[in-house]
């Protein structure tokens, strides 16, 4: 009975110095934000999981911060509501991860792009930029000037 408690001793002191390894591992590159109210901050949005401000075809190019919205008030150290403009469809709150701290103090005005019912995002071709025949295939290229995109 002695040698089984003396093992599970050991064990947990060996679990323990594992889990503070990995912890300070994991803290090396943390980074604690916290906004006050009144503060500014980017709003980081992920094209691959929110479609809704993305438009083009790659993805890797579509903008990660969108400019800065005044923080209105916080809930907690990692919630936070931002004011957004009124049409916007996006909900207002968001966790401290989705945020980056701004330098700027002025409110920069910014407007979301408008979006259907079903999610997509609202354009409308406003222009013909450029027209191109393709010959190998005699197709015709167009190159638009869209309304509604930032």
């Amino acid at each position: 009975m002695k040698d089984r408690r003396q093992w599970n001793v050991l064990l947990r002191e060996n679990l323990l110095k594992a889990q503070n390894r990995m912890k300070e591992v994991v803290d090396r590159n943390r980074i604690e934000r916290t906004f006050e109210v009144g503060e500014f901050a980017y709003l980081k949005l992920q094209p691959y999981g929110q479609t809704l401000l993305a438009i083009r075809k790659n993805l890797k190019l579509v903008a990660r911060c969108y400019a800065p919205y005044r923080v209105i008030r916080n809930e907690g150290t990692a919630v936070y509501e931002l004011d957004l403009s009124p049409n916007s469809q996006i909900h207002p709150v968001f966790h401290v991860s989705m945020l980056k701290k701004s330098t700027k103090r002025a409110n920069v005005v910014t407007t979301l792009p408008q979006v259907a019912t079903n999610g997509q995002i609202k354009v409308a071709p406003t222009a013909i930029l450029n027209r191109r025949t393709i010959k190998g295939n005699r197709h015709l290229r167009n190159k638009f000037s869209f309304s509604g995109l930032t």
